[in-house]
Formats: structure tokens, sequence, C-alpha cells
């Protein structure tokens, strides 16, 4: 497959590159399966050197838009997420240097998810989060220790959260953002104490959100975020 590629002159040569080759994917250009040209190939193609090529490709790789096959090359994904392909969360990849700003942006969201909550969740609603809750610190307990789990129950309990907000508009924004960060929440759930302290975290915000305090709630998420920022980084 012949790709021809426009010469790239912007200062931020990573953010670039992921920018032409998703552009290529977004037009149809790029299909799933399709392979992509070896990095000299590309980086002639773009004029930007091969590091700055590998080190996009590795950026996209991460996120699951790219798989790389021992001794045979670079292909798109088999299985390209609507996440990888949505315009919004392709702008947000291309902050590879602003990994917090992302942080604060989920942050000031998950602050309104919590305040619509406080406003539209019944009493069934609030004590169906606290069972999540519990069976969440149960599994904690019982010692498991596999990331995708975790991973699993920790999303779960904010897509919960999403839901008894009420807000399609918000749900589609903070779940790109969390897809995002995915990553992040692995490294962190991976730690000892990762898991321990997610569970406390959701526990007291939920907590919160039962006395309808949002005051309390903006305090919760917050502190919730303490630990985990100092470990969250795009994927490189």
């Amino acid at each position: 497959m012949v790709i021809k590629l426009s010469a790239i002159e912007k200062p931020k040569v990573v953010d670039a590159i992921i920018g032409a080759i998703t552009e290529q994917l977004m037009q149809g250009k790029l299909r799933k399966g399709d392979k992509l040209p070896p990095e000299a190939q590309l980086a002639q193609q773009l004029s930007v050197s091969r590091n700055s090529v590998r080190e996009a490709l590795k950026v996209m790789e991460a996120f699951g838009v790219l798989e790389v096959r021992q001794g045979d090359g670079t292909y798109i994904a088999s299985e390209v997420t609507e996440t990888c392909l949505n315009p919004l969360a392709i702008a947000l990849v291309m902050q590879t240097e602003a990994p917090m700003s992302l942080v604060e942006f989920r942050l000031v969201l998950e602050v309104g998810v919590a305040e619509l909550v406080i406003m539209k969740a019944s009493e069934e609603d609030l004590q169906h989060l606290k069972n999540m809750t519990s069976e969440f610190a149960a599994l904690v307990k019982e010692g498991e220790r596999d990331p995708g789990v975790l991973v699993e129950h920790d999303l779960a309990f904010h897509y919960q959260l999403l839901a008894l907000a009420q807000n399609p508009m918000m749900e589609k924004v903070v779940r790109t953002v969390m897809q995002l960060l995915v990553f992040s929440m692995r490294e962190h759930l991976s730690e000892p104490e990762g898991a321990p302290r997610a569970v406390r975290d959701h526990t007291r915000i939920v907590e919160a959100l039962a006395k309808r305090d949002i005051l309390l709630a903006r305090r919760r998420i917050a502190e919730s975020y303490e630990a985990w920022k100092t470990r969250v980084r795009l994927p490189s």
C-alpha cells in the first residue's frame, strides 16, 4: 500500500505525526489491519527524524491504535475502538506534554458529575453505589491482584456515577477521558496500596453523596486524586 503524507513543519513533531496518521484513519485511507511503512520511510515522507516517528508510534500503540508484530512491522490494530477514533480522544492524546492538564480536566468533570448525582439520584441508586463499593472492598480483601480485574471494578464505579448523573453529553466526554487514563489507573492499582486506597476513596465519595453534601463530595474527590495524580502520565 502506498501512503502519501505531507512534510511536517510544526514544532511539536510527535503530535503532528500522530495527527497525520490519525487523519489517514479518519479519512478511511488507513483501515484496520493495514501495515504502516517502515520507520525510515515514514520519517522521509514526513521530513522528520526516525526518533520522532518511533516515539509517535509508541504513543499510538499504547492507546491501542497500532500493534507491533515482532519481525513483521507495525499495523493498524485489528480492533480499533471507538474511543481511539473519537475526535476528542485524538485531541487529548496529542497533548503528550501535558498529562496534568488531563488530570485537572477529569477532576472538574467528576465534580460536575457528583453535583448531578446529588441532584438526581434516588436513595435506591445510592444504595446500589454502596453495594458496588462493598463488592470492590470484598474483592480486594480476598487478595485480588489482577490489574485488569481491579481496573474493571474501578471503572464500573465511575461509569455508574455517570449513569446516575443522567447527562448523555457529559457521559460521552467523561468516558473518553477515563479510557485515556486506564493506563495510569492500571499502574496505580498494581501497587500494593493502590487497590485499598481506591476502595477507601470510593467509600468516602459515596458517603458524601449519600449525605447530599456537595462540598464534602468535592473534597473527597480531590483527596482521591492526591496519590493517583503523581503517577499519571500518557503512555510513551
